[in-house]
């Protein structure tokens, strides 16, 4: 919350200019994301999903039900390893971002976990 005061504070008092609204809300985002497992888990999945590059299709339809089992009944724990398993594909797949089968793998043993 304090690095969004930040910034309202930063557009008010016009210290925080236009074209570095994007670079304050990608630091916003990425405190969010590393003090909270569950949106870790929704920004990993993000991610794969970008190197999906579909907008139907199997690999969209796992993307679109590992987001939808984000929720607060989804524990912490969960979460955190769901997580982790993404994150270790996506440290793979930066070297070789054409292995749609890992994937494809990865999210449905995940979704299976959850």
């Amino acid at each position: 919350m304090e690095r969004f005061e930040g910034i309202k504070e930063g557009l008010y008092s016009g210290n925080l200019k236009h074209n570095q609204i994007p670079y304050a809300m990608h630091q916003l985002i990425l405190t969010l994301v590393a003090k909270n497992s569950k949106a870790k888990l929704i920004a990993h999945t993000v991610e794969l999903e970008y190197f999906l590059q579909e907008k139907n299709g199997s690999g969209f339809d796992l993307i679109q039900r590992m987001i939808a089992k984000v929720t607060p009944d989804l524990s912490e724990i969960s979460a955190y390893a769901a997580a982790k398993e993404m994150a270790l594909l996506l440290a793979k797949i930066s070297k070789n971002p054409h292995q749609k089968a890992d994937i494809l793998h990865t999210l449905e043993t995940t979704l299976k976990k959850l």
